[in-house]
């Protein structure tokens, strides 16, 4: 496929991960409102609330409920091969007696003391595993070699310090890969894939390595890069501001079909897009886009730089859906504790009236 560089146009409102967001906080409102009306004993108030949320809720659960059915353009791969296990050693990295380290190999194929291709390092986000970059080590298997990560199912997504500590194994595991790698003529050129929260320890570790920036790629299949899909951790934050450069990293933007991560977070300003919906017409959902064949058929040509899209920025009609994505929740959880607090005052006074008649 020929080089192509447009302009991405995505449409304006909440998404619908932010819908859901919409429609949960609705939920959870009913309830704030049921407390408050619970003391006037009036059953009518009290199933007013729910009889007129219950078509919202199940309009909204209907309308966006994740499809089950594979997209025409989405098939998966037919891959071959498996993982083997490497012992690094504490020595090499003290965080290997809590994450893994594996390497993709055909039954048939002699591995070497050292590396003769390519290597790609592969980091899987929030409960991911390193079985997910298969289908892409297959395909990628005559030029790469694949290296991948396994985090035992962490929840990188929540917690700051784990997508730290995450960062901290990667450059472990970068640096033995680079120690490993057989003399070569040239430029050496090192790959790290990352999907989801796990493009973010990509970025993290490619800061990290003491190496040329030209010879590191980080290419982030579904990663929120411009904040974190969803903000309860303080270290989430420091995570982010740690990072201070968008330089040879790729961004591979899913469809709309993702309500793990919205698609405009995926967006890097004034950096490299590419977005599976606009440019290869598929609409794998957030697991999918590291099996669909429309995706891996053209890694080679996007890790090449042969398939460039770009945008400059984000819609500005889309910052107030992130500006409530990011703060609605934390409203709400103040509503519901002053609703509980009102509660216990209304019932602490009631009290305090018949123990004085």
């Amino acid at each position: 496929m020929a080089g192509v560089e447009e302009e991405l146009q995505i449409p304006c409102g909440l998404s619908r991960s932010e819908q859901f967001d919409s429609a949960y906080l609705a939920f959870f409102c009913t309830i704030s409102i049921t407390i408050l009306m619970f003391p006037f004993n009036n059953l009518v108030l009290m199933a007013l609330p729910y009889l007129l949320s219950v078509p919202l809720i199940i309009t909204l659960t209907l309308f966006l409920r994740q499809p089950t059915t594979i997209d025409a353009n989405c098939q998966y791969t037919n891959s071959k091969g498996a993982f083997t296990p490497l012992k690094l050693g504490t020595l090499l990295s003290p965080l290997s007696v809590k994450y893994k380290l594996y390497r993709y190999t055909l039954a048939d194929e002699n591995t070497a003391d050292c590396i003769s291709k390519i290597p790609i390092l592969f980091i899987p986000g929030h409960c991911g595993g390193h079985g997910q970059v298969k289908d892409i080590a297959y395909a990628l298997r005559d030029e790469y070699d694949t290296f991948s990560i396994d985090h035992n199912g962490e929840y990188g997504g929540f917690h700051g310090l784990s997508l730290l500590e995450q960062a901290d194994f990667g450059t472990d595991v970068l640096k033995w890969i680079m120690m490993t790698r057989c003399p070569m003529n040239g430029a050496n050129t090192y790959y790290i894939f990352g999907h989801s929260m796990g493009g973010i320890v990509a970025r993290l570790i490619k800061q990290r390595i003491n190496k040329k920036t030209d010879d590191v790629r980080v290419i982030t299949f579904a990663t929120a890069h411009t904040r974190p899909p969803i903000t309860i951790d303080h270290y989430l934050w420091t995570a982010y501001r740690a990072l201070t450069s968008f330089d040879n990293v790729t961004s591979i933007v899913n469809s709309r079909r993702d309500l793990m991560v919205d698609p405009d977070l995926s967006v890097i300003p004034n950096g490299v897009n590419i977005n599976v919906e606009s440019e290869f017409k598929c609409r794998p959902d957030h697991l999918q886009i590291l099996r669909c064949s429309c995706v891996i058929d053209n890694l080679g040509a996007i890790m090449e730089g042969k398939i460039v899209s770009k945008r400059t920025e984000r819609d500005s009609c889309d910052q107030y859906g992130n500006l409530f994505r990011t703060y609605g929740i934390l409203i709400f959880a103040v509503g519901f504790q002053c609703s509980l607090f009102i509660l216990g005052l209304q019932a602490f006074d009631s009290q305090t009236d018949s123990q004085l008649c």
